[in-house]
């Protein structure tokens, strides 16, 4: 018999809907809960969140739209 590949997602889903003054932020945590944030485009509060994100040691999300950008381009976007 052959095995299948397990196809559930045990990573943090992250989407954001990046604006001008402030980023609204949805996490999908691996155990199903969502967290809500607002993140001013402030490199102390974009540097923040990437720790944050980089603080649950789990391997990048697949892009979900085909947009794929590393967490280092944020603070970029912010200095700008």
């Amino acid at each position: 018999m052959t095995s299948k590949p397990s196809t559930t997602f045990h990573g943090v889903q992250v989407a954001i809907d990046v604006a001008k003054l402030t980023h609204q932020v949805l996490l999908e945590l691996p155990n199903g809960q969502r967290r809500a944030l607002r993140i001013a485009n402030t490199k102390t509060e974009i540097d923040h969140f990437v720790t944050t994100l980089r603080g649950f040691d789990l391997p990048q999300h697949r892009p979900l739209c085909g947009q794929r950008r590393r967490l280092g381009s944020l603070p970029a976007r912010a200095r700008a």
